[in-house]
C-alpha cells in the first residue's frame, strides 16, 4: 500500500511539472527576454495564472498580456526583445514592469531564428571579464603539473569531444592551437585512404595547418601528441558553407549565424576567418568568447 501510495504521489508530482510547463508555454510567443545573470528573479504573470512564473535560461519567452517584473535591486537594464521585423525592445530597471504587447503582425519562424542569430551576435560581440590573449591560438603551454594530462581543443563543442571540425570547401591555411600536454608535440593528418599527409615535431602549441585537397566530402584526421599525455584526435570534414555567402554582408554577423547551426560544428572555420579580419574590438571580443565557450 504504501508503494502504491509513493507511486501515485510521484506520478501527481509529474504531472504538475508538465502542467506547469504547459501552462508557461501554452501561448503564442511574442517576445523574449535577454539572458542575464539574474534571470532566476525575474518574475512573469500570465493571465490563468494563480502564482508568478519565474523566468530561467530555458524559460524566457514572453507571451501578449504577460507581465514582467526586473528584480527589486539595482542591476543592469533588464532587455525584452519582441519577435518583429522591425527591432522592438524594452528595457527594465530595478523593480519596473512591463506588460507584454500583442503584436498585429508576428513574424515567422524565419524571422525569429533571425532574432536569436542577432542575440547571439550582441553576446559574441560584447566583452567578456576574462584575461584571454590576442594572437592566433594563443592557448595555454605545457601544465607544470608532471601528471600526463589530455590534450584539449578549446574549440570543440562541449561534452562532444568526438563531434567532427567542418571547414568550408576551399583554399586557406588552418590555425590550430590547443591546451595542455607538454612540448615537443608531434602532429599528424592523414586523408580518408590512411596516408599521411603532415607529420611535424612542434616545440609550441600553435601550428597553421595547409592540405592538398580541400574540396566537398573530403576528410582528414587530425591527431596530436606529446610526451606524457593523451592524445587529441579530430575529424576534419570539408563541407559547403550551410547558407549563400553575402560579401557585402556583416561578416561577424555571419559568423554568429554559422556558429547557430545545429547540424555541424564550424567552430575551426569561424576560428579560421576571425584570423583573416582586421583587429577590432568586436572580433577580440567574439574570439575571446569562442575559446571560453561563453555564449
Amino acid at each position: 500500500m504504501h508503494n502504491k501510495l509513493s507511486l501515485i504521489l510521484i506520478s501527481l508530482l509529474f504531472l504538475g511539472v508538465a502542467m506547469s510547463s504547459t501552462q508557461a508555454r501554452d501561448c503564442p510567443v511574442v517576445a523574449k527576454i535577454y539572458q542575464t545573470n539574474v534571470i532566476n528573479e525575474v518574475s512573469i504573470w500570465r493571465k490563468g495564472t494563480e502564482k508568478p512564473i519565474w523566468a530561467s535560461k530555458d524559460n524566457r519567452k514572453l507571451c501578449a498580456g504577460d507581465v514582467v517584473t526586473a528584480p527589486n535591486r539595482s542591476i543592469p537594464p533588464l532587455t525584452i526583445r519582441y519577435y518583429t521585423e522591425i527591432r522592438k525592445m524594452a528595457k527594465l530597471k530595478k523593480g519596473e514592469t512591463h506588460q507584454v504587447e500583442a503584436l498585429l503582425k508576428p513574424c515567422g519562424w524565419w524571422c525569429t531564428a533571425q532574432n536569436d542569430i542577432e542575440r547571439l551576435y550582441y553576446k559574441l560581440t560584447s566583452k567578456v571579464p576574462e584575461n584571454v590573449g590576442d594572437g592566433i591560438g594563443g592557448g595555454r603551454g605545457g601544465d607544470s603539473d608532471s601528471k600526463p594530462s589530455p590534450i584539449t581543443m578549446p574549440l570543440d563543442v562541449k561534452g562532444i569531444s568526438d563531434d567532427p571540425f567542418y571547414l568550408f570547401a576551399r583554399e586557406g591555411a588552418i590555425p590550430l592551437f590547443w591546451e595542455k600536454g607538454q612540448p615537443p608535440y608531434q602532429l599528424e593528418v592523414k586523408d580518408a585512404n590512411g596516408n599521411v599527409n603532415t607529420h611535424n615535431i612542434l616545440k609550441n602549441n600553435i601550428f597553421y595547418l595547409t592540405v592538398p585537397n580541400t574540396e566537398s566530402e573530403q576528410t582528414y584526421t587530425l591527431k596530436i601528441s606529446s610526451a606524457g599525455s593523451i592524445s587529441y584526435q579530430k575529424k576534419l570534414i570539408f563541407a559547403m558553407p550551410p547558407f549563400p555567402l553575402d560579401p557585402k554582408a556583416d561578416k561577424l554577423l555571419m559568423l554568429a549565424k554559422l556558429l547557430n547551426d545545429p547540424n555541424k560544428n564550424w567552430r575551426l572555420e569561424i576560428w579560421r576567418q576571425l584570423a583573416t579580419m582586421p583587429k577590432s574590438q568586436e572580433r577580440e571580443n567574439f574570439k575571446a568568447h569562442l575559446r571560453l565557450n561563453k555564449f
